[in-house]
Formats: structure tokens, sequence, C-alpha cells
């Protein structure tokens, strides 16, 4: 069997989970510290706990949903165990990008068409940066500039906390 890393699963969700789990403990010594972690409007379905990679049955679009429900999850966990720093998960909207690049010329004409500019998509990033952490609701999905309740898998603790055990777990065998 040849071994693959699934890209999308490595970078849009264990990467910034290690990075986050490796900054922790300076992160908590630090003065007002902040994480924000860039999630999608996309983040629909669940977790497949027996197939974290998509090995078994690949398919893009849910390995790209099931790594933005991941990070949210992991950002409302982290948010919970972790109160002297302030995690936020963010939604750009749809940015005109290379995003779609692997996905054939209608994704791409979508992004083109419907995307905005990635300077229009960063200002919630932008706003979530700048704005005094206190002001803001740790734990929660922006977009716009404004706290949106999203899917119920969103909310889902035991989930979350199921996820990063599976991450660790990930880690520890590779």
């Amino acid at each position: 069997m040849e071994y693959r890393i699934e890209e999308t699963f490595h970078v849009n969700l264990l990467a910034p989970y290690q990075i986050i789990k490796a900054l922790l403990p300076l992160l908590s010594k630090s003065k007002s510290p902040v994480v924000i972690t860039t999630a999608s409007a996309l983040h629909q379905g669940t977790i497949e706990f027996d197939d974290l990679e998509y090995r078994k049955n690949f398919n893009g679009f849910k390995a790209y949903r099931q790594s933005k429900l991941g990070v949210i999850l992991l950002t409302r966990l982290f948010a919970r165990e972790h109160k002297s720093v302030s995690f936020f998960s963010q939604h750009p909207g749809v940015v005109n990008t290379n995003l779609g690049r692997q996905m054939g010329w209608i994704v791409n004409a979508f992004f083109k068409l419907m995307g905005i500019s990635p300077k229009k998509g960063a200002e919630n990033l932008i706003f979530l940066a700048s704005t005094e952490p206190a002001k803001l609701k740790s734990g929660a999905y922006y977009a716009k500039k404004v706290v949106k309740k999203i899917t119920t898998e969103s909310y889902d603790l035991e989930m979350a906390k199921k996820l990063k055990l599976s991450l660790d777990n990930y880690l520890n065998r590779a």
C-alpha cells in the first residue's frame, strides 16, 4: 500500500493544531494572547474518526469540510480549556483565490465570479487581530466581523474532545 499524505487534513487541521499546542505554554504567559484560525462556511458534516485522512474513500470536498469543522471544534475546545488565551475562528468569505485550482474550470469560474478580493477577505481577520480580546467572545466563529451561530455539530464539545484525542494519537504514531 502506497503511503499518501492528505494535504487538506495536514494543512487545514493538523498543522494549526500542532502549532497551537506548541505555543500554548508561551501564550499562557503572554498579556492578552490571541489565536485566530481560518474556518469556512463549508464546515458542515461530521468528523470521520475512522478515516481522518479519507484514505479509504477520498473526497476532496468532504476532506475540506471536515478540516474546517475540526478547526472550529478545536477553537471552541481550546477556548474552554485555556481561559488565559482568546481563541477565535473566522470565515473570510468566498475569496477570489486559487483555492479551486485542482477542481476544474467550473469551480475556478465560481471563485472568479462570486469571490471577493483578497483585501476584502482579510477584513474579518484584521478586525479580530486588532480588536481588544475582552470585546470579543472567545471560542466563537466570526464572519463579517460578528459572531455567527452555525451548525449544531460545530458546538459539539464531546466531538471536539474526541478529535483532539484522535489527533494526539495520530501524532504519536507518526
